[in-house]
């Protein structure tokens, strides 16, 4: 069969070969590959009610009956002492799902005792782990079968009393109230097709300093659409198609500037031994921005050089989402101009000058300013220069000024 024309016929007689016994299942699983008509995306902006809506359209074509939020809490068959991965039997499977919930525990970077939300818990293995640790952990999920699993653990680790468990969906977040010092997704937030309105509802439960924790996620630089359907997985298909279950995947440049329209500084780290651990990690800046490791959408990146030992350098002009700032009544920044001459650097917002200094050769300065409540971007303007050009040394990069802290102060 030529896998990419499958029609939804092709699908269901893929997953009815699946589900009988003594077939290699994920072989089977993994070659489906059915790839929607996108079109209707065409020209929407990926944050619209628009787009959005065409989402669930391509899912209600895919799925019989179309999208309900009740076949998230499908109750199936996995039995509570031995819940998957750990059925499979399989040491290399269990380690990797291990080793990534390890991976994100590792760098919550908030120390216990604190508040922890983990959404999408499943299993459970992440909110039993961070239990361990001493945080306490409001624990969400929608399947009564993980809330029973989750219930269970937790007293026979004797976490008990660190774990609040409760059953709930994305939209309502029944029960779940604020301020955290974490927050928590593992495999999970794919499955939030109103994910928009999600994080801007959990970054408003965020303490300032805390972080949100993507891992697992199907975040990737070669997504073909902003958001949607995971057309690529056979194991999506899968799941929308006999589960009912909203698959999303997103594109890397979508979800940063997701991040940034809600004020939360992103840093990313990859593993190539298990990529399930790969994680991005979302902060609300408490003081300042974490500039060096800072990882920008294309909108903001261009104008900035990736971090060069302990500054960061602009290419000349640079710009940052003035939305890190926000509730803000002053801000520092610290630079230095290593050009061999005077280097004019001024800070501005929509066309208005904030600060403007003329840095002398070798100078480090601290330009401080207000910042606008009303503006979007942060412009740090100067001209660009080469050392190679001026014969300072063989650097032939285009360099502004260098960057040093983003320091900030909320009242």
């Amino acid at each position: 069969m030529d896998q990419a024309k499958m029609t939804l016929e092709d699908v269901d007689r893929e997953i009815a070969a699946a589900d009988q016994p003594g077939v290699d299942r994920g072989k089977i699983i993994s070659d489906i590959q059915y790839f929607p008509d996108l079109s209707s995306l065409d020209g929407k902006d990926p944050f619209s009610a628009e787009y959005k809506s065409a989402i669930l359209e391509i899912f209600n074509d895919m799925k019989e009956g179309g999208y309900c939020l009740d076949d998230e809490a499908i109750i199936f068959d996995s039995p509570i002492e031995e819940p998957s991965p750990y059925n499979s039997h399989h040491p290399a499977m269990i380690g990797g799902h291990l080793a990534a919930i390890a991976t994100l525990v590792r760098h919550i970077d908030v120390l216990p005792p604190g508040r922890v939300l983990d959404m999408g818990f499943g299993t459970g293995d992440t909110s039993l782990l961070l239990a361990r640790c001493g945080f306490h952990v409001d624990a969400v999920d929608v399947n009564p079968r993980f809330i029973e699993m989750l219930t269970h653990w937790k007293e026979r680790v004797y976490v008990g009393d660190k774990i609040k468990v409760l059953q709930t969906d994305y939209d309502s977040l029944e029960g779940v109230a604020g301020p955290y010092d974490a927050i928590t997704f593992f495999e999970s937030f794919h499955h939030s097709l109103n994910h928009v309105d999600l994080l801007k509802r959990l970054t408003a439960m965020l303490k300032p300093g805390g972080a949100i924790i993507f891992a697992g996620e199907p975040i990737y630089d070669h997504f073909s659409i902003p958001w949607g359907l995971r057309h690529d997985e056979g194991l999506a298909t899968y799941c929308i198609r006999k589960m009912g279950w909203m698959e999303l995947g997103f594109n890397t440049q979508y979800f940063l500037e997701l991040l940034e329209k809600n004020g939360l500084c992103a840093t990313r780290r990859t593993f190539t031994d298990y990529p399930v651990a790969n994680h991005f990690r979302a902060m609300k800046a408490l003081n300042n921005i974490p500039i060096l490791g800072l990882c920008l959408s294309d909108k903001f990146s261009q104008g900035w050089h990736p971090a060069d030992g302990k500054v960061r350098w602009t290419k000349g002009s640079a710009i940052l989402p003035l939305a890190y700032f926000k509730g803000a009544n002053s801000v520092s920044l610290t630079l230095s101009n290593h050009k061999p001459a005077d280097l004019q650097v001024a800070i501005y917002a929509d066309g208005q000058v904030l600060t403007a200094k003329v840095l002398s050769p070798g100078e480090h300065a601290v330009l401080n300013f207000t910042p606008p409540s009303d503006a979007a971007v942060l412009t740090i303007g100067c001209d660009a220069w080469s050392p190679s050009e001026l014969g300072y040394n063989a650097d032939g990069r285009k360099l502004g000024v260098a960057v040093h802290a983003i320091d900030f102060h909320v009242p």
